[in-house]
Order: C-alpha cells, then structure tokens, then sequence
C-alpha cells in the first residue's frame, strides 16, 4: 500500500484507498459554567488522535449517545493544522433536547469516521430561585450536599441561581438569614434535591406589611363584612373579618370564608396564619407603612 504526499497544503490528506479515517481522538473534554439549568456555556477541549496521518480535521456534534450523533448538523470543524483544539460554546446556548453528549468524530476528503469519542454534558448550574415581590433586600442560605454554606444576596424580582454549581439530583436546604427592612418574605420548595432542567426549585414571595388602628379598612368585594386586617404573601390574600377568615387567590375578585366567627387581626409565620383580636393589626395599605 502506498501514500501519496501532498505538499505544501497543510489540510490536505494522506488517503489511503480513499476511506475515511480510522483514528478517533484521543479524548474530548467538557465542563459547563452557565449558571443556568438547561443552558450551557464553556469550553469543549479535544486532545488529538494519536495518529493523525490520514485525517485532515475534527469535527464536533451533539451527541444522543457517547458513539451517536443526534443530528447531521455539526457545531464546528477543525482543522488538524491548528495549534489547539477547542471550541468555545456560546454563552445562554440552549442544550438540544435529547443531548446527552459532545461528539468527536474525525475527517478526510473521503469521509467522516463511522464513530466517534464523546463526552457527558453534565448540566452544572447553581440552585435556582425565583423572587416575587421584593422591594427592598433579601439574604439567603443554602446548605450544600456536603454541609457548606452559601450566600445569596437579592435585591430585585425574577430567576436567579445560588453562586456554586450543582447538577440534578443534589440536595439544597434554602433559609432566609436576613429579611427585608420593611417586608417579610417566606419560602416554598426550600428543602429537597434539584429536578430536571429548566427548573426553578426555590420560591421566595415577599409582601409588604403596614399598620392600620382597629376596624379602620372594609372591602367592598367581601360584602358587608368588615375587614379587620389584610394579609398577603404573593398572590395569595387573607382578610380578618366580622365573619372569620377569608381568601382570595385572584387580587380581591372573589373570596373564599374559611372560617366563621369573630377575626380581627392577622400574624403569618411561614405560610401559617394566626388571627388576633385585639390592638392594631397588619393591612397592607400604600398610606401608613410600618416603621
């Protein structure tokens, strides 16, 4: 069997019987930073084929598989002639449903080689939390799988992520070291592991509380009874009335009585709701805020 040498032409092959090559790359390397479950973001490092002689490029895929392409569409082409191999993944790239891996596979004028050298994307992202609410600053704690601590320091609504990457299937164990200077803000979903991407595992719903004397609000969209008090967490609003207990889930369209008998005053700890009867009491009202 003979070679033929092309020269001066430094992506040209060295074919032999015209078929593609048969030296894979060594190995292929990947570590996600996006902090984003579902997203992806790093670079991919290719460590080349210990023969290179009838190959003139690697070419990088998505992966269903550590051996399968999960479509024809390639990321990107190298040429051998480059001094490193590695290719940047965007910022925010949206991982292809159905990819489990990043595959190499190597090329010649004849070819692409039948299989290739993949490696696992494992989708590292920060815990996720999702704010509603907050209008001043919130600080919370996350407990690690391995027991450390991490801070997170907010101070707007919408998706954001605890500063450590973690992957599906970590635990968390989310508290609030410190609650804003005129709010209180409670937590849902804060303890358990993470779930499949794109997910916001941690809820954190703040509202605002003010102070108003003794039978000094009514609703009129909870008939005649008399509000006493106003409470609310998120969407969720609860209102001490002449008659009890009532809620509503739809910004005061309707409400639900939970409860008979005489409510006057509101006072939440968590997502439990205790009625008082007495002094003043907590009503959100834009007028008098609590000092």
């Amino acid at each position: 069997m003979r070679f033929q040498i092309l020269p001066n032409d430094t992506n040209s092959d060295f074919i032999a019987s015209g078929r593609p090559p048969t030296s894979a790359a060594t190995s292929v390397a990947f570590t996600d930073t996006a902090e984003r479950g579902g997203l992806l973001s790093g670079e991919v490092q290719i460590t080349r084929a210990s023969d290179e002689l009838v190959l003139s490029s690697y070419v990088l895929y998505w992966g269903s598989g550590p051996r399968t392409k999960l479509n024809s569409a390639p990321i990107a082409t190298l040429s051998k002639s480059l001094s490193k191999l590695s290719v940047q993944i965007p910022a925010s790239t949206a991982k292809p449903q159905g990819a489990t891996h990043l595959l190499v596979v190597t090329k010649n004028s004849a070819g692409e080689m039948a299989t290739g050298v993949g490696a696992p994307i494992t989708d590292s992202f920060g815990v996720p939390v999702q704010v509603t609410g907050l209008s001043g600053s919130v600080v919370l704690n996350n407990t690690r799988p391995d027991g450390t601590l991490e801070v997170l320091n907010l101070s707007a609504n919408g998706s954001f992520n605890f500063p450590n990457p973690t992957s599906v299937g970590a635990t968390y164990s989310v508290q609030i070291k410190t609650q804003p200077a005129e709010q209180t803000c409670a937590l849902y979903n804060n303890n358990g592991k993470i779930s499949a991407m794109p997910a916001t595992n941690v809820v954190v719903r703040c509202s605002e509380f003010w102070v108003l004397p003794q039978n000094s609000a009514s609703f009129t969209s909870i008939a005649s009874n008399q509000v006493r008090a106003v409470f609310a967490v998120g969407e969720t609003i609860y209102a001490a009335t002449s008659q009890g207990l009532s809620i509503s889930t739809n910004g005061g369209n309707t409400w639900v009585n939970n409860t008979t008998g005489y409510g006057v005053g509101l006072y939440a700890s968590g997502t439990t709701f205790y009625r008082g009867n007495v002094g003043y009491f907590f009503v959100k009202n834009p007028l008098i805020p609590v000092r």
